[in-house]
């Protein structure tokens, strides 16, 4: 069950990269699945430790493959008594809208009344 529920946070960032950072005292790895195309496939799963970072795994065609072999990981890690939390890096933002500006006020216009010419 564990496994599947790992599974399914990896699995439910979609597109989107996500990463998981594993802590023990007062080291860090970081698991992170990157999606170079924005789709799910391509996919690579990305381990960086001590600033050193390397690609464990990556899929060109099956979807599901990284989220597996990440969620994988993450639970090894884990089991060797590292603590871990799924992190969803935020899209970006939408542009905000431009702020309106009120129209000037057409000018009054002289008026002429034109029977009496």
């Amino acid at each position: 069950m564990k496994y599947l529920v790992l599974f399914l946070s990896f699995f439910s960032f979609g597109a989107m990269a996500s990463q998981t950072i594993c802590t023990h005292g007062d080291q860090e790895r970081k698991i992170e699945i990157v999606y170079p195309s924005g789709g799910n496939v391509p996919c690579e799963v990305h381990y960086t430790k001590a600033g050193s970072s390397q690609v464990l795994w990556e899929a060109k065609n099956t979807e599901g493959y990284c989220e597996e072999k990440a969620a994988e990981f993450v639970a090894k890690q884990e089991n060797w008594g590292w603590s871990c939390s799924a992190v969803a890096e935020a899209p970006e933002a939408p542009e905000a809208p431009a702020e309106e500006t009120p129209a000037a006020e057409p000018a009054a216009e002289e008026t002429t009344d034109d029977s009496q010419q």
